[in-house]
């Protein structure tokens, strides 16, 4: 029951997120099963859109919030933060996933995290220029790759191959900058980003000034403490963590 709850609620959340034009992935919601934390608390753990952080100052890593010492971060580190919980002294943790081939979550305290700029970052900032899509492009045509950026200006993250003949259908928000129209599709085929529309193959040197690198998807591994040892394969790609997010709770039946 608790996971025909949580389906609903993501349901729910998904819609919400097109709605006010925050961006929504295809992909299933991860989770703990082997975290008694988690499990005991499962009604007061929020899942967030799973954002990458910069650690700002050295902190400690816990098994669970006010927990064990596991590990720790040091300034400059980068992890992913999928889950979010607040204990009764108001504290903010975030919790991350512990290892490659873990089932539990590890946390740290939120003051020590700053949220690396990206796809929500640039819907927030620039609310009041990106409208709704209005067909602008629906007799739009091209047998070439199309390329799907972060934001526009950002990273490319991915270059469509095959994509369906009814491809700007998909489109859900329109930007417009001194590069020109940008299409935002929240989901096409398992995929996410932004389309430059006046040449949707352009490579980086067109639609930004910037050297951008190219979805960074490096995640910095907390040291050891109390000499307590790290899963051997803590460091998790971009990936791995897409296919950790892949999982279902069908393992739970």
């Amino acid at each position: 029951m608790k996971n025909i709850k949580k389906s609903l609620a993501v349901c729910a959340a998904v819609s919400a997120m097109l709605s006010c034009g925050i961006s929504a992935h295809a992909d299933l919601i991860w989770e703990p099963i082997d975290d008694s934390f988690y499990n005991e608390n499962n009604k007061d753990i929020d899942y967030i859109e799973s954002r990458k952080y910069n650690i700002i100052k050295d902190c400690t890593v816990y098994d669970a919030p006010n927990g064990n010492a596991v590990g720790k971060f040091s300034e400059g580190s980068k992890r992913t933060i999928l889950y979010s919980y607040s204990d009764k002294n108001g504290t903010v943790w975030g919790g991350f996933i512990s290892g490659e081939d873990s089932e539990k979550l590890w946390w740290v305290e939120m003051h020590n995290c700053e949220v690396i700029y990206d796809n929500f970052s640039f819907l927030e900032e620039h609310e009041n220029e990106i409208t709704l899509y209005n067909k602008e492009f629906a007799d739009y045509k091209t047998d070439k790759p199309i390329n799907l950026w972060q934001y526009p200006g950002g990273a490319l993250t991915q270059t469509l191959e095959e994509y369906p003949s009814d491809w700007t259908n998909y489109i859900y928000k329109v930007y417009k900058d001194d590069k020109g129209t940008w299409g935002y599709i929240p989901y096409i085929w398992g995929s996410e980003g932004w389309v430059y529309m006046d040449d949707p193959s352009a490579d980086i040197s067109v639609v930004t000034e910037e050297n951008v690198a190219a979805g960074d998807s490096a995640e910095d591994s907390p040291e050891p403490v109390n000499n307590y040892t790290l899963p051997a394969a803590l460091a998790v790609s971009a990936a791995a963590l897409s296919a950790i997010l892949l999982k279902t709770t069908k393992k739970k039946q």
